[in-house]
């Protein structure tokens, strides 16, 4: 392998390889086939170099296009992350928009049930005063007491409402049938 010439190493010295290879004057005979074996390792030199060369060139290549396509993954990964952070913002902005409405459901709700079990109340009361005004005739005190009970817990409940006709009304049948019982 040529990595393990003599000629490769970083310490070759050439004085010392040709005192080596030429001890003698005779010995010269035999440089027209050292100089040729010279250049066939010349030749194998060239060929290996130019052979490493190009597979840097391939090398440096292909690590150009891993880091292209590097760069390129890393601006898609950017959009996506972009894009993402748009969608998150999206679907902060619409969960808001829902909690408001759900908020706003809220308070209806809260305000129709009060709404219900206020007509409710004013409709019991409405019914256990036309209760008691049948009850006069048959003279049921002990019966009638319990209505009239329940019919002035059902009208205190409209106690900051006197400005409301109906409620005025309803203040003053319960009045009427109070001195009647």
């Amino acid at each position: 392998h040529l990595t393990s010439n003599i000629l490769c190493q970083p310490d070759f010295n050439p004085v010392a390889y040709l005192d080596h290879h030429f001890p003698t004057a005779a010995s010269l005979d035999a440089l027209p086939s050292f100089l040729q074996h010279l250049s066939d390792i010349s030749t194998e030199l060239h060929c290996e170099l130019h052979r490493r060369v190009r597979g840097q060139t391939l090398e440096r290549s292909r690590v150009q296009e891993r880091w292209e396509a590097a760069q390129a993954a890393v601006g898609e990964l950017g959009q996506k992350v972009g894009g993402i952070r748009v969608k998150l913002g999206n679907a902060e902005a619409l969960i808001q928009t829902v909690s408001t409405s759900v908020r706003g459901l809220d308070h209806c709700k809260r305000n129709l049930t009060t709404s219900i079990t206020t007509l409710q109340k004013l409709q019991m009361a409405e019914t256990a005063l036309t209760r008691l005004y049948l009850m006069l005739p048959q003279e049921d005190y002990q019966a009638a007491g319990v209505l009239l009970s329940a019919a002035k817990e059902l009208i205190s409940f409209f106690q900051n409402y006197t400005h409301i006709p109906k409620v005025q009304d309803l203040t003053l049948r319960l009045a009427s049938v109070e001195k009647v019982y």
